[in-house]
C-alpha cells in the first residue's frame, strides 16, 4: 500500500497559540500570590462583615439588608482595585523576555498574545468577583429573615443579579485598561502609576456627566436602590453598553500600540 495515500495531512490550528497562552496564563494567575491574597482578603472581609451584622441583628440593632449588602459590595469592589490593577498591569509588562522569544520566533502573533492575556485576566477577575458577590448576597437572603432582622431581607433576586452584573462591568473596564497599559509600558511599576492616572482622570471626566445618566457615580450612589430592584432594564442596558465601549476602547488602544512597539 502506498504510504503517501494513507498519510493524514497536517492541519495547523491558527488559534492554537492563543489557546496555549490563554490556558497557561489562567493557571499562572490562579497560582499567583496576588490573586490568592485578593481572594483571601475578600473572603475574610465578607465573612467578618456578615457575621458582625448578624450578631448586631440578633442584639436588636436592625438595618436594611439592602443597605448592608450595598456597603459590603462597594467595599469589596473598591477595596479590590489595588490588587486587580496589579493583576491586570503585570499580565504583559512582567513578561517582556517571554514576549520577545515568542513573537520573534513567530510562535504567536502579538494580537493573539494580547488577546489571550486580556481574556485570561478578565475571566479570572470577573469569575472570582461574581462568585464571591453571589455567595454574599445568597447568605444575606438566607440568614437575614424577618425574625433576625426585623423587616426581612429587603433584597430582590433581580436587584441582586443587576448589582453583580453592573459591578462586574466596572471591573471589566478596569481590567481591560490595566492590561492595555501593561502592554504599552515597559515595567509594572510604571504601568501601575500610569494606570491610576488614567483611572482618576476617567473618573473625573465621568463625574461631569449628567446625574441621570448611568455612570459610575450613579451606580455607587444608587447601588442600594438597585439591590431593592428599583432599576429599569434600560438603565442596565445603557450602563453595560457604556462599559463594553470603554473596555473595548482600552483593549483596542493597547493592542494597537503593542503590535507596533519593540519587545
Amino acid at each position: 500500500m502506498d504510504a503517501a495515500a494513507t498519510a493524514v495531512p497536517f492541519r495547523f490550528n491558527r488559534f492554537l497559540p492563543y489557546w496555549a497562552v490563554l490556558q497557561t496564563d489562567l493557571g499562572q494567575t490562579l497560582r499567583s500570590w496576588v490573586y490568592r491574597l485578593w481572594l483571601i482578603m475578600m473572603a475574610l472581609a465578607a465573612v467578618g462583615y456578615v457575621l458582625f451584622k448578624l450578631g448586631a441583628a440578633n442584639a436588636g440593632e436592625y438595618q436594611s439588608v439592602a443597605a448592608q449588602s450595598d456597603d459590603l459590595l462597594r467595599a469589596l469592589a473598591i477595596g479590590s482595585l489595588s490588587l486587580i490593577s496589579l493583576l491586570a498591569v503585570s499580565g504583559i509588562s512582567s513578561e517582556r523576555g517571554v514576549i520577545a522569544d515568542s513573537v520573534l520566533s513567530r510562535g504567536i502573533s502579538r494580537y493573539q498574545y494580547f488577546l489571550a492575556k486580556w481574556h485570561a485576566r478578565l475571566a479570572v477577575v470577573l469569575a472570582t468577583f461574581v462568585g464571591i458577590a453571589a455567595v454574599v448576597l445568597a447568605a444575606y437572603a438566607t440568614l437575614f429573615t424577618a425574625s433576625t432582622n426585623g423587616t426581612g431581607a429587603n433584597l430582590t433576586f433581580g436587584g441582586a443579579v443587576s448589582a453583580i452584573v453592573l459591578l462586574a462591568a466596572v471591573l471589566g473596564v478596569v481590567v481591560s485598561w490595566g492590561v492595555a497599559i501593561g502592554a504599552i509600558t515597559n515595567g509594572t511599576v510604571l504601568g501601575i502609576s500610569i494606570f491610576w492616572i488614567v483611572i482618576f482622570g476617567g473618573l473625573a471626566t465621568l463625574s461631569r456627566m449628567p446625574s441621570d445618566y448611568p455612570n459610575l457615580k450613579w451606580l455607587m450612589d444608587g447601588l442600594r436602590n438597585v439591590l431593592r430592584g428599583g432599576i429599569t432594564s434600560v438603565d442596565v442596558t445603557q450602563f453595560l453598553l457604556a462599559s463594553f465601549f470603554l473596555a473595548s476602547v482600552g483593549a483596542l488602544v493597547g493592542m494597537g500600540i503593542f503590535a507596533r512597539k519593540d519587545v
